[in-house]
């Protein structure tokens, strides 16, 4: 996981999260990786419209966000 974490930071892009709250609730965010240090992760969220922070233990799943612009459309 650590490794596809400083991938992302290193590209700069958006990329999908599933995210496990503290209170047990999961939620989708896009985000850009600013800054990860031990077991959390500094990222603009494009849900909250702002900067967070998120712990990596409870990151379900992240993959690069597919936009449109990645799609072949014939």
């Amino acid at each position: 996981m650590r490794n596809k974490l400083l991938k992302f930071q290193l590209e700069q892009t958006p990329v999908e999260m599933i995210y496990l709250s503290e209170k047990g609730i999961c939620t989708k965010r896009i985000i850009i990786i600013k800054e990860i240090k031990n077991e959390t992760l500094r990222a603009y969220c494009y849900y909250r419209q702002n900067m967070r922070t998120f712990k990596i233990d409870q990151i379900l799943a992240i993959e690069k966000k597919i936009t449109s612009n990645h799609l072949n459309i014939i």
